[in-house]
Formats: C-alpha cells, structure tokens, sequence
C-alpha cells in the first residue's frame, strides 16, 4: 500500500476546507437572499423616545401601547405591508392624534411626528402570539417612524405588518410568510449568518453615507 506524500496529505486537507467553504457559501448564499426578500415583506413600527430619562422612556412605551391599541383594528385582514402602508397613511391623522393625547394625558409637552421611511434594522428577536422566539435579520425595511420630542432617547421596534408587535401580537410568522422565510426567522438567533449578514449591512450602510453623495 503506497505512503501518501506530504504533498497529498496538504492537497487532501485543501480540498477538505474547500468543500467545507463552499457548502458554507452555499448556505449564506440562500440566507442572503430569503433576508432580502423578507425586507419587502415587513412593516415595522419604529418610536423613538425624546431622550434617556426614565420618563421618557416610559412615555414611549405608553405612546406604543396607544398607537398600537388605535392601529390594530385597522390591520385586520390586510394582505401586504404596502397595503397595511396605505391604510396607515390614510389614518395618519387619527394615528397622531392618539399619540398626542396619550403625551397630554402623560402630563408631558412634547411634539409627535409621525412619517414612513426606508432604514436601516439591526438583527432583532421577538416572540409571537404562541411564544415562540423569531429573529427578523438586519437590514432595510419599511417603517411607521414616530418621533418624541428630539428623538434622541433610545428607541424601540417591532413588526407592525404581519401583527407581531408585543403587546398587540396577534399572529405567527407561519400565517405570512413562505416556508423559507418562516425557516430563516425561526433559526437560532445565535446562528453565525445572522452577524456576518449583519456586518454586510453595516458595511454596506457606512459605505453609502461615506460615498453616496460624491
């Protein structure tokens, strides 16, 4: 029986850690593209608190429970975040003034905006209406974005389309989305392909505020 060679042992190992990268790569690769499919699926919910001060934060979450309380019905029976979108636009109206009566209420004097916007999310892990834990990966998403006051507190986000907002959370990923996408979310948060998927956005995020407007 012949000796392997060095050499052969080395070729041996190289093609064992290609054939290891290339499933990987493989695996990434669906990962990335159910991630960017699923951006376009979601509506999410973004209120940022007027700073870090305990009242403040906890006026955020007060405004949260009201909007989510006078949106809820209004989601009913929706079949898309664009169509959830258009049905919030047209009630923007009846959306703020809860939200600055629940301020009022609060004892508190600070401005409500409200408007829908593109941003960037970071990796986020929810539970939803059966306790089951899901994770939404980073990325750019449609958002309901009420500010309070200066809105440079800490902020808070959910999904608003499916209706997976704690404490309003009425549905499961399973009613919405397709078997891959329900696969993705349903991966342990701690799954490797959330942070490099992650650390892609982040990149991606820096390299267009640094080059986008030259």
């Amino acid at each position: 029986m012949t000796k392997l060679s060095l050499w052969d042992k080395k070729r041996g190992v190289r093609a064992l850690i290609l054939t290891v990268l290339l499933i990987i790569c493989g695996q990434f690769s669906f990962f990335a593209a159910e991630s960017e499919e699923l951006g376009g699926r979601v509506l999410r919910l973004h209120i940022l608190a007027n700073s870090d001060e305990d009242s403040d934060q906890q006026l955020k979450l007060q405004v949260r429970d009201r909007i989510l309380e006078e949106t809820a019905p209004l989601l009913h029976d929706l079949h898309s975040p664009q169509e959830a979108e258009q049905v919030l636009s047209e009630a923007m109206p009846q959306i703020l003034k809860a939200a600055r009566d629940e301020v009022k209420k609060q004892g508190c004097q600070q401005t409500v905006q409200a408007e829908f916007c593109t941003e960037y999310f970071p990796t986020r892990t929810y539970t939803d209406s059966e306790g089951q834990v899901f994770t939404l990966p980073a990325g750019t998403y449609r958002s309901l974005t009420i500010r309070l006051g200066e809105g440079r507190g800490h902020n808070w986000w959910c999904v608003m389309f499916p209706s997976l907002c704690l404490p309003a959370v009425s549905e499961t990923p399973e009613q919405n989305f397709t078997e891959a996408e329900t696969e993705l979310i349903r991966t342990s948060p701690t799954d490797y392909r959330f942070r490099v998927w992650e650390w892609a956005q982040e990149a991606a995020q820096w390299l267009e505020g640094s080059f986008g407007g030259s």
